[in-house]
């Protein structure tokens, strides 16, 4: 009787084990959320919540840092200026106004007549203290 009951008990820890290898582990960093919020800030890149959530995203499972390369890397691929300005606000909402101002001026070399990319230049010169460079940058987006 007892090797009755120890069998069944290895036999029930057997199964337990066995039905552990099957179950799917799903990664809770969705890479299809991650492409939607991506191909939102290129058509968009002003979208906040957009770029909150995708910020949120790579917070909780990887790095900022990383989302930073990930979006370098888009823009210097594409030369397109909403990628530059992609990169630019992920900076500018972490308080590096000089990456911002060096991302914002990569958008304006993609796209010099960009008034999005001028007025947030001048943002980051006038938060970096560049009052007399800031001025012309907004004089320009306003002609």
């Amino acid at each position: 009787m007892r090797r009755l009951a120890v069998a069944l008990a290895l036999l029930a820890a057997a199964a337990a084990a066995a039905r552990a290898d099957w179950e799917v582990k799903r990664s809770p960093f969705d890479a299809r959320l991650v492409a939607r919020y991506k191909q939102i800030l290129h058509a968009n890149p002003d979208d906040g919540e957009a770029l909150a959530r995708l910020t949120a995203l790579y917070k909780q499972y990887k790095s900022v840092d990383e989302l930073r390369r990930e979006l370098g890397a888009a823009a210097e691929k594409s030369h397109e200026a909403n990628d530059w300005l992609a990169v630019g606000n992920l900076a500018r909402n972490r308080g590096d106004f000089a990456g911002a101002a060096k991302a914002y001026a990569a958008a304006l070399d993609a796209k010099s007549d960009d008034a999005r990319a001028l007025t947030a230049l001048a943002d980051a010169d006038a938060h970096l203290g560049k009052n007399g460079e800031a001025r012309p940058l907004y004089e320009r987006a306003l002609a």
